[in-house]
């Protein structure tokens, strides 16, 4: 159904845990070998092995075996043609007329416009800088949000001190100059962030490093074919799962706030993380609103 991306995804879910009969049988066995892998394998490790080796064992034994023909899920496979070479833009964005910007974010064409991108009225765009304005400022707040997510949940639990404003200025400046490059927008991301906390990133050089890391291996991503999917997966499922099966942060809250933030993760789960936001800022509109005459009311 429209507008509820992610409800059917949520019964797909629930149908194949309730049909154990259906499942690739070596998918599920390497998936919970790597799981629990990633979760204790750090204690067979040597005590001098540094943080997160016993994920790059676990998934070099799942690339080896895949190799080696003892797997048949699905694998990576091989980088598509051009990669890292193929550049998006034929042109460099300054280059365009800004509503030709307008038009792209909508599919339309470098070369030649759209005849359907975007309806016009005199030469002008109709309906499309409301509507490059709605998703650019309801994206920036998604963004946004997940950048706060990350905050709190390390840096708050750190002992770090951090500041919204700055964050918001950093992750907006990172994506005008990406923009500037031909890059897609910058902003955070809560799995990634807590796969490499569990990997032992204790700073903030672990994105510097990362970055660096990825452009020098880049020629050898073909190595990379046999890995299989559900290996990567299994491990991402290592440093997010214990997070969403029992979030520390929501339980804590009582009351009004638990019933928004509650309510915000059933409709991103149902929806998607955009309503799911919008659905939470109403909410929490909403319970301020009616707390407000409450008050007023008492006094």
């Amino acid at each position: 159904a429209a507008g509820l991306g992610g409800a059917p995804q949520v019964v797909r879910l629930a149908w194949a845990a309730g049909h154990p009969g259906a499942w690739d049988w070596d998918v599920a066995a390497l998936s919970a070998v790597v799981v629990v892998g990633t979760l204790r394998g750090k204690a067979l490790l040597p005590r001098r092995a540094p943080p997160g080796l016993e994920v790059l064992v676990l998934v070099g034994l799942a690339t080896g075996l895949s190799a080696a023909g003892f797997y048949a899920g699905g694998v990576v496979g091989a980088p598509p043609a051009g990669a890292g070479g193929a550049r998006s833009l034929a042109v460099a964005p300054w280059d365009l007329p800004f509503r030709r910007l307008v038009d792209l974010c909508y599919g339309g064409s470098v070369a030649a416009p759209r005849d359907r991108a975007i309806a016009t009225k005199g030469g002008r765009p109709r309906r499309s800088w409301a509507a490059l304005a709605k998703s650019s400022v309801v994206f920036a707040a998604v963004d946004f949000l997940q950048s706060v997510s990350v905050c709190s949940a390390f840096e708050a639990e750190n002992g770090h001190a951090w500041s919204p404003d700055r964050e918001l200025a950093a992750q907006g400046v990172a994506s005008v100059a990406s923009g500037a490059f031909r890059g897609g927008p910058c902003g955070a991301s809560l799995s990634r962030s807590m796969l490499a906390r569990l990997t032992g990133a204790t700073s903030r050089a672990a994105g510097f490093v990362h970055g660096v890391a990825a452009i020098s291996l880049l020629p050898y991503a073909g190595a990379l074919a046999a890995t299989p999917k559900a290996a990567l997966a299994a491990v991402v499922l290592a440093a997010v799962g214990p997070g969403v099966a029992r979030p520390k942060g929501v339980l804590a809250l009582r009351g009004s706030e638990a019933g928004v933030a509650w309510l915000t993760a059933l409709a991103s789960v149902v929806a998607d993380p955009t309503t799911g936001f919008l659905a939470g800022l109403a909410a929490a509109a909403a319970v301020a609103a009616l707390g407000g005459k409450n008050s007023k009311k008492a006094s």
